[in-house]
């Protein structure tokens, strides 16, 4: 296992290039940090919903825009993926709000449509989720033991 490594992929704003970005990623992992057959479906999961929010939601489907994928290893065998798209970004919601964790939770589940949730599952699937204050850049943890 070889911690501190990371691989960088920029693919342009297509739903046609997520499949590739995705393998490439996966590939490198998997030469780098042993993985089960479950963490890789996860980890695939979590790179297919957070491209296709970037591509679709982020650049809305502009070619002319990027989405950069980043993915690496760090101490204690933990996954970091970073995905950033060039377009306005999201603005913060329920997170924002005054809402008591629990409440919170149940807002998120009941608000959850269309285009709400790939950050749902990806957070499921992940130890830690954040994303920076403008909104177009998702940055995830995942253990792998």
């Amino acid at each position: 296992m070889k911690k501190g490594c990371s691989c960088a992929v920029d693919i342009p704003a297509d739903t046609a290039y997520i499949g590739y970005s995705v393998e490439k990623i996966v590939n490198f992992l998997q030469t780098n940090i042993k993985l089960t057959e479950e963490l890789i479906f996860e980890i695939k999961v979590i790179l297919n919903e957070l491209i296709i929010n970037a591509v679709v939601h982020g650049n809305k489907k502009d070619k002319s825009k990027k989405v950069h994928i980043k993915a690496g290893i760090c101490n204690n065998s933990e996954v970091y993926i970073i995905v950033e798209d060039e377009g306005e970004g999201i603005a913060a919601k329920i997170e924002d709000c005054n809402l008591k964790k629990g409440e919170q939770e149940e807002l998120e589940v009941f608000c959850l449509n269309e285009s709400g949730r790939g950050l749902a599952i990806t957070s499921a699937l992940c130890d830690c989720i954040k994303r920076n204050k403008k909104g177009n850049k998702v940055i995830i943890l995942k253990k792998t033991n």
